[in-house]
């Protein structure tokens, strides 16, 4: 086995003229759809593409923004999360239109843009309460005596901006037209400029919202489009901080900013988990020359990624989920000895445990179940992994790899020294003293999964695979 591993998922290169051909998850298609969608809206209008975090859209995105650009569509990708610092989002969009914009007609309309969007930038608030407080140690004897003279100020200066600033944002719109315009022409087939937003649900609640806003009010304008990848429960939330009240329709409120919604698709789990075998090398553990000599260990790969992607289909995991528990199970696998009867699921299931099922970790853990009691969890909480029943064709069969976990699930949770040892299996004949559900699992399946599981596996117990899953900071 190499002496060196992965424990990252580092995010695949996408390569100019064939975007995705590193995309593991069979979602080319909905990057045509949506690149379709996005050429036929002339009008200008704001898009959001919606999936759960670590569902891979930012992936996603970068391999769409390439794709988009192989097409000669002017494209901007900007992360919101990485421009907080920014405070005011119009400096951070704007300054990113400046960039797709290299034509020298547009620099007299770019430096025109950046004029009027000054008059809209907030002030940034560490220089508000700086102004606010000196301009109080000074004049702090004079304040009582000037406050209405200082509110009838405001108010007239107020109403002169306002009349100010709505003249500058017809303006300001009608000079973003111009320069989308220009970048149009530039494409040679009247493509939008297609602006990417990612990350935006990762920022903090006020910038969120500001973000959504200066989008919706200043560039809603004809040949520009805007794609907002977003968590859309992790965005109501922000929405919802922001105005301090969970009482508040975020759904709705978020309804007047987006004018289209487009779920990312769920993955392809069984190419994506194909994948992740393959970069994350369990081959060297699968195999390697010492497992390869017992047959036993035949099927022992293909079963391991038809559970990973089992577990992702059926118990609706992440990409970036599924990501963390194989890197946690091949860190596992590289301290068991390939010759022996491990059975590799095994390590996998008790690391998805480990993520999210922790009582019946920790029951495993600390040996708080009887047998009975683990066959009993297993069947009401696993229940969808063992709806695939035998294909009476197949020797092989996904609930008879299934089956085989219960078996060694039981028997080395049973071997453990710390407790006594239950009677789970009567040899002479032939049979278990454990009670299935037989909904789930017929009697003569678990006297044969037990009988199987008990092969080479006297001397090992659960406590080894703890040893390592107890010292990984994984919450």
């Amino acid at each position: 086995m190499d002496r060196y591993m992965r424990l990252k998922h580092i995010e695949p290169s996408v390569e100019s003229g064939n975007p995705f051909k590193n995309c593991f998850t069979g979602r080319e298609g909905i990057g045509e759809a949506l690149t379709s969608i996005v050429h036929s809206i002339d009008l200008g209008g704001t898009i959001a593409l919606t999936g759960e975090w670590g569902s891979g859209k930012t992936t996603f995105l970068r391999m769409w923004k390439q794709s988009l650009e192989d097409k000669q569509y002017p494209v901007v990708l900007l992360n919101a999360w990485e421009t907080e610092w920014a405070e005011d989002p119009l400096i951070a969009v704007v300054a990113c239109v400046s960039r797709a914009c290299k034509q020298d007609k547009s620099k007299e309309v770019l430096a025109e843009i950046r004029r009027l969007a000054n008059g809209f930038v907030q002030q940034p608030r560490q220089m508000i309460r700086s102004i606010v407080k000196a301009s109080i140690d000074n004049h702090i004897g004079d304040v009582s005596q000037s406050i209405e003279e200082q509110t009838g100020q405001a108010f007239e200066k107020a109403v002169t901006s306002f009349d100010g600033k709505e003249k500058s944002m017809v303006s300001l719109k009608e000079n973003l037209e111009k320069l989308a315009w220009n970048v149009n022409q530039e494409s040679g087939d009247e493509k939008p400029l297609v602006f990417i937003i990612d990350e935006l649900d990762r920022c903090r609640p006020d910038y969120a919202v500001r973000m959504l806003e200066v989008l919706k009010h200043f560039f809603v304008v004809k040949n520009i489009v805007f794609v907002c990848a977003v968590d859309k429960k992790h965005l109501e939330d922000s929405i919802c901080g922001f105005y301090g009240s969970e009482k508040i329709n975020a759904s709705e409120y978020l309804r007047r900013f987006f004018d289209l919604e487009i779920g990312l698709p769920l993955p392809d789990y069984t190419k994506f988990c194909e994948h992740l075998y393959d970069y994350y090398q369990l081959d060297d553990f699968f195999e390697s020359e010492e497992r390869l000599k017992y047959p036993i260990f035949k099927n022992n790969a293909e079963d391991f990624k038809w559970f990973l992607s089992s577990l992702g289909i059926k118990k609706g995991l992440s990409l970036r989920q599924l990501e963390r528990i194989t890197a946690f199970t091949k860190l596992s696998l590289r301290n068991m000895p390939v010759g022996t009867s491990y059975y590799p699921i095994l390590s996998l299931f008790v690391t998805y445990l480990r993520f999210f099922d922790y009582q019946f970790y920790t029951a495993l853990r600390d040996h708080k179940w009887t047998c009975q009691k683990i066959l009993d969890e297993f069947q009401t909480r696993y229940l969808k992994l063992l709806d695939t029943k035998p294909d009476p064709y197949d020797p092989r069969s996904d609930h008879q790899a299934m089956l085989f976990l219960i078996g060694k699930l039981i028997v080395s949770y049973n071997n453990d020294r710390r407790a006594k040892a239950e009677n789970i299996y009567d040899f002479q004949m032939g049979k278990t003293n454990l009670t299935p559900n037989e909904s789930f699992i017929a009697k003569e399946e678990l006297d044969m999964a037990l009988k199987y599981a008990n092969q080479g596996s006297e001397g090992y117990e659960l406590s080894g695979l703890f040893r390592y899953l107890e010292v990984l900071k994984i919450d």
